[in-house]
C-alpha cells in the first residue's frame, strides 16, 4: 500500500541522512572541478582565494580527488533527500492514518460483513487469506505410519513438516498445507507451503526435500524444479526449500535465518 511505502521510504530517507552527515562531518574544504586536457582529465581545487579556475591538484594527491567528488555528492543527496522527507512528513503529519483502510476499520462488525472493501490493512488481509477455504491434498491413514499434528491443529505427513508448520505459525507468517496449485501443461501438484508475503501481498511456495541422498528421490527433485520454473515458480525467487538426508536433519537455525530473510522480519 502507499501508505506504507511511504513509512519505508521516510525511514529510509532519515538513515540516508545520517548516513551524509557522518560522511560531510570531517570533508575537506572547498569543492572539486574537472576538466579535460586532451585524452587526460585533470583535476582542481576551488576554494575562497583560488580564482575561478580553482587550484590543480597533483595526480599523487588521488585521495583528496575521491574526497571532494564524495563530498559534493553527499551534500547533493543530502540536499534531495531532505526536500523529498519533508514532503513525507507534512503528508503523514497531516493524514496519520491510512484513510482508506480507516474508513474500512471504523465500520462495526456486522457492517463489515456487508462490504467488499478496496483496500485493507496487512493484518486483515492476511486473517482473510488464511481463513478462506482451499482444496488440499488428502492424508490417507495407509499414506502414514505416524501421525504428526501442527500447534494449529492440522496433519501433516512428517516430523519435519511439524518443525515449518510451527516456526511459520510462532513467527506470524499465514500459510496453507498443500494447497492445489495447477501448473503449466495441466500439471496439478501440492506444495507443502503456500505461504502469503503479508508486506509484499506475493505468495510463495515452501518445499520440504526429505531423501536428497536417495537417487529416485532426486529424480522427483529435478522434474519438481523444471515443472515449477516452466509456470514462473523460481527457487530463490518466490520459491524457497528446505533439505534433508539421511544422517543430517532439517536444519532449523538455518530455517528461521531464511524465513526472516525472505519475509522482512
Amino acid at each position: 500500500m502507499i501508505y506504507d511505502e511511504l513509512k519505508t521510504r521516510q525511514a529510509m530517507l532519515t538513515d540516508v541522512l545520517s548516513l551524509c552527515n557522518q560522511k560531510l562531518k570531517n570533508s575537506p574544504d572547498g569543492s572539486l572541478r574537472a576538466a579535460k586536457n586532451g585524452k587526460r582529465i585533470q583535476y582542481y581545487l576551488k576554494k575562497e582565494g583560488s580564482g575561478p579556475n580553482g587550484i590543480y591538484i597533483k595526480k599523487k594527491k588521488e585521495k583528496l580527488i575521491t574526497k571532494l567528488a564524495e563530498k559534493e555528492y553527499y551534500e547533493r543527496l543530502e540536499k534531495h533527500s531532505k526536500s523529498e522527507l519533508s514532503i513525507i512528513d507534512s503528508y503523514l503529519r497531516r493524514f496519520p492514518e491510512d484513510g482508506i483502510v480507516r474508513a474500512y476499520n471504523k465500520l462495526g462488525k456486522y457492517k463489515k460483513a456487508l462490504i467488499s472493501p478496496i483496500e485493507v490493512d496487512d493484518e486483515t488481509y492476511a486473517k482473510n487469506w488464511e481463513e478462506k477455504e482451499y482444496k488440499k491434498k488428502e492424508i490417507k491413514p495407509e499414506e502414514v505410519e505416524t501421525q504428526y499434528f501442527t500447534q494449529k491443529g492440522e496433519q501433516v505427513r512428517s516430523k519435519s513438516e511439524i518443525i515449518i508448520a510451527d516456526r511459520l505459525f510462532a513467527l506470524g507468517i499465514p500459510y496453507h498445507y498443500e494447497e492445489v496449485l495447477m501448473l503449466k501443461g495441466e500439471w496439478e501438484v501440492y506444495p507443502d507451503f503456500t505461504i502469503l508475503d503479508k508486506k509484499k501481498r506475493r505468495i510463495v511456495y515452501l518445499e520440504h526435500f526429505g531423501m536428497m541422498d536417495s537417487p529416485e528421490y532426486l529424480d522427483s527433485f529435478f522434474w519438481k524444479i523444471h515443472r515449477y520454473a516452466e509456470s514462473g515458480i523460481v527457487l530463490g525467487h518466490n520459491l524457497i526449500a528446505t533439505f534433508e538426508q539421511s544422517g543430517q536433519a532439517l536444519n532449523t537455525r538455518e530455517l528461521d535465518i531464511m524465513l526472516k530473510k525472505v519475509f522482512e522480519l
